[in-house]
């Protein structure tokens, strides 16, 4: 199954295969701080509010009538679902809430052997390889099989984890989902 999605203007498109066979996968991103969201609220058929709010670094947003709402771990449909309940208890009879997300929050840096090093924003589905692809690609002298994420980890520490690009090119194992703070360096071969 071929699924795309858009990502800072780019229209990415993966072929996903789960044990030899096509599968679809949904990788809705949660919503990190910095993350902007465009609200609209309507209730009797008609456009009750409409504002944009920011998630902030204590992973909350700041809505009309119902104040600041927390949406740590959440995506968007799940911050949708939290504010319908929250304008349905006190103040609109069967609420309809939209959520779009205009600017996902967090970076990840992406370093070694690829075309163009750099920090990316975290986006909707981003995973090793799509920021892979964001980079440019591989150049001619990337090992595929021993890149790796650095992963900020709870305690202060850093996790690592390893990559096998090339098997997960030729659909073998899983890509992997990046998050918020996450490096990954694609090391140079060796000969």
């Amino acid at each position: 199954m071929r699924e795309t999605w858009r990502f800072g203007g780019w229209l990415v498109g993966m072929l996903l295969l789960v044990g030899g066979e096509a599968a679809a996968t949904t990788l809705a991103p949660v919503l990190n701080p910095g993350a902007v969201l465009d609200i609209s609220v309507y209730a009797s058929g008609k456009k009750e509010l409409d504002f944009t709010a920011t998630v902030q670094a204590d992973s909350t947003i700041m809505a009309p009538l119902v104040g600041s709402t927390k949406v740590t771990g959440m995506d968007a449909t799940k911050v949708s679902a939290r504010l319908q309940r929250l304008y349905d208890k006190n103040f609109f009879v069967n609420p309809q809430v939209l959520v779009n997300v205009k600017e996902y929050g967090g970076r990840v840096l992406v370093s070694g052997e690829v075309r163009q090093p750099g920090i990316y924003p975290v986006g909707q589905g981003l995973t090793v390889l799509s920021a892979t692809v964001l980079a440019g690609g591989f150049t001619d002298f990337a090992s595929l099989g021993r890149a790796k994420i650095v992963r900020p980890a709870k305690n202060g520490r850093t996790e690592v984890v390893k990559v096998d690009l090339g098997k997960i090119l030729k659909g073998e194992v899983p890509d992997l989902a990046l998050r918020d703070g996450d490096r990954v360096d694609v090391p140079r071969r060796l000969f």
